[in-house]
């Protein structure tokens, strides 16, 4: 996105990007995050995708003893088994009951994500779960129109 196009008194006409310009009632802008990790950093723990902590199965770094968990660690993906950052209160919550577990004494697994996503925007429902197209060809998978038909949804 460029510009967005607006009429004056606080509304909105529409979006510039480099391509091309849209017409549009509305813009929500989604900024995303990013890890508050220099601590862990400069504590010799290492980072892992997007300079998220690197945790293992156990919610263990790279130091013994210490744990992460939740928006500031990394996660595994179940469909490639590779490391991503995706900061949802769900992945959060069930991390943080493995690392609690681990960190007294126990030997709990956290599995992984599907890498799925809710949202609503006034009326709107928007979701994803698995790969995007993007990431799906990346990762060496050929998906076919009928497997974006199951992984992406939008309804009102």
């Amino acid at each position: 996105m460029v510009e967005i196009i607006g009429e004056g008194n606080g509304k909105v006409r529409g979006v510039k990007t480099n391509k091309s310009s849209v017409e549009s009632d509305l813009v929500l802008l989604g900024t995303g995050v990013r890890p508050n990790s220099e601590i862990a950093r400069d504590a010799g723990i290492d980072l892992g995708y997007a300079n998220a902590i690197k945790v293992d199965e156990y919610m263990r770094t790279n130091i013994a003893n210490i744990f992460a968990a939740g928006d500031c660690a990394t996660a595994k993906i179940y469909v490639t088994g590779k490391d991503t950052y995706l900061p949802l209160g769900t992945t959060a919550n069930k991390q943080g009951r493995i690392a609690g577990e681990n960190a007294a004494g126990g030997n709990a697994i956290f599995r992984g994500i599907a890498g799925s996503a809710i949202s609503k925007s006034f009326d709107l429902y928007f979701g994803k779960t698995g790969l995007s197209l993007e990431e799906a060809f990346k990762e060496g998978f050929e998906p076919t129109e009928n497997d974006l038909e199951v992984a992406y949804f939008c309804c009102s």
